[in-house]
């Protein structure tokens, strides 16, 4: 048997990013496979990565491993177990297989050898290879899972969280770095007060070191976009937000906002909304548009509604005689052949000034509604507190009614009767607190009296300094969901929806 003519061999160990203590799982499967094949006598090198199994596009290590094996530079191939080499696609496995069976490349492992020239083996690996695939991808979704759930109750579960916070593995809580929480502090009040993106990134770069090291091995300087992302990041406001990006066929792209996962995390907020609407209505202001992109935009895009038919209305724009130009707003729904009686509207000064207007002073019957509306949500916030309080009780009297029960200190007959009526009301209240946290995420889709004018607050300070249609909108945005149009002769009727 040629097992016996190995002299060289390669050990590969991979560890996979979800397997906890790296540097522990890595030293014992390098302990483990140096000892054997020492005690073998064969002569040895290692290749170890840290990554997924997925793909062999993302292993630098595997790449250099199948190059040497398809010049036949090894006998063997030592591995912890055949799923340390590809739990990815069958494409990765087919040229994994085909490698090793072109040139005779045994893979060993402490328990077994294979050599894929033997139809025996070759078989026995492609049994292993699906049986392999299958468990990573049961593994994956239970991980997915069991982030979205951790995500939804708060829970940080997105690798490692923005500068200034760290990850406590050992209470799984995010915390504050005390030694950089002033840095961040600093950058948030140097924004607010005037410093441009590239001055604090200057700054942070001659008083904060950078963790990562470029290629050079040197420390890597602060950029814009890190500095851009930090301030604008929602995580620093006390939020947990997970599902943004996806990852298909190794291209990441960013998912709809709706279908993000964005709940109150339990650690620390280092700025307040205040400061934030500051700071994203600042971006707003700095945001450098092309020539072409200014002079195409047209106002409300996308927020005026026809108060009679609900349809979004069309603004263009109209050219008189004399060459000048203004915008028009117009409803062109049609229904049953027949046009919506809509009467159409010059955007002019006044007709700005006046929804200016309107979007500032809030009206008195949304005022009391969105009032009402934290008083309930208050209310119903209580309600649940105590309902999950008056679960975990019937829960601990259920469980004390097992342990009476096996010290049998408790009739069978009592047992049973008591137990029904505690899972009765433990049903029950599960019920109610469902039912509680839909009202909750219900009203939670209004704002609140104290957000609402933060928000008409920033919009007041910054409305009349933006001089572009397109920064005008997405001021506009950030505080509007809807306007709502009508005209009757002369008067001119405008209803808001705040986001």
């Amino acid at each position: 048997m040629r097992y016996k003519n190995i002299k060289h061999v390669a050990i590969y160990l991979r560890k996979s990013r979800d397997e906890g203590e790296y540097k522990d799982v890595l030293s014992k499967h390098r302990d483990a496979l140096t000892s054997f094949v020492e005690a073998k006598g064969w002569s040895y090198e290692i290749l170890e990565e840290i990554a997924s199994g997925e793909s062999i596009i993302r292993r630098p290590q595997m790449q250099m491993l199948l190059s040497n094996v398809e010049e036949g530079c090894y006998d063997g191939v030592v591995v912890i177990d055949f799923d340390r080499l590809s739990r990815g696609s069958y494409t990765d496995l087919g040229m994994i297989e085909e490698a090793f069976k072109s040139t005779g490349t045994l893979i060993i492992t402490p328990q077994k050898t294979y050599d894929l020239e033997d139809d025996s083996d070759d078989l026995t690996i492609g049994i292993k290879s699906f049986v392999s695939k299958e468990e990573y991808k049961l593994i994956k979704k239970r991980m997915q899972e069991g982030k979205i759930n951790g995500a939804n109750k708060g829970m940080w579960t997105s690798g490692q969280p923005p500068f200034p916070y760290y990850y406590d593995r050992l209470n799984r809580v995010v915390l504050v770095d005390e030694t950089k929480r002033f840095y961040y502090r600093e950058m948030v009040e140097m924004y607010i007060n005037g410093s441009g993106l590239t001055e604090i990134a200057e700054w942070l770069t001659d008083n904060v070191p950078r963790q990562r090291k470029n290629t050079m091995g040197t420390r890597k300087k602060w950029s814009t976009v890190v500095v851009k992302r930090l301030l604008s990041s929602e995580v620093h406001l006390g939020y947990v937000i997970f599902g943004k990006h996806k990852k298909k066929r190794g291209v990441r792209s960013v998912l709809p906002q709706e279908q993000w996962i964005k709940s109150q995390g339990t650690h620390e907020p280092l700025k307040t909304e205040e400061e934030h609407e500051k700071i994203m209505a600042r971006m707003v202001l700095s945001k450098t548009l092309n020539p072409r992109a200014r002079a195409e935009a047209l106002p409300l895009s996308g927020m005026l509604y026809c108060d009679k038919c609900d349809a979004r209305m069309i603004i263009k724009t109209v050219i008189y005689k004399n060459g000048k130009k203004n915008w028009c707003a117009l409803c062109s729904t049609r229904q049953e052949d027949k046009s919506c009686d809509q009467k159409s509207m010059i955007l002019n000064e006044d007709f700005f000034n006046g929804l200016y207007e309107r979007v500032i002073h809030i009206d008195e019957n949304l005022q009391y509604q969105l009032q009402e509306n934290d008083k309930e949500l208050i209310k119903y916030k209580h309600l649940l507190s105590t309902k999950e309080k008056e679960l975990k009780k019937h829960q601990i009297a259920i469980d004390r009614l097992y342990e009476m029960r096996e010290e049998d200190s408790i009739e069978k007959e009592t047992f049973l009767e008591r137990k029904k009526s505690r899972e009765e009301q433990v049903q029950t209240l599960k019920r109610e607190i469902e039912d509680l946290k839909l009202v909750i995420q219900e009203q939670g889709n209004l704002p609140s009296i104290e957000k609402l004018t933060q928000r008409i607050k920033v919009f007041k300070g910054n409305w009349t300094h933006l001089e572009s249609t397109q920064e005008r909108n997405k001021l506009l945005k950030r505080i509007i969901g809807k306007i709502i149009y009508n005209r009757e002769a002369n008067n001119v009727y405008l209803g808001i929806q705040y986001n």
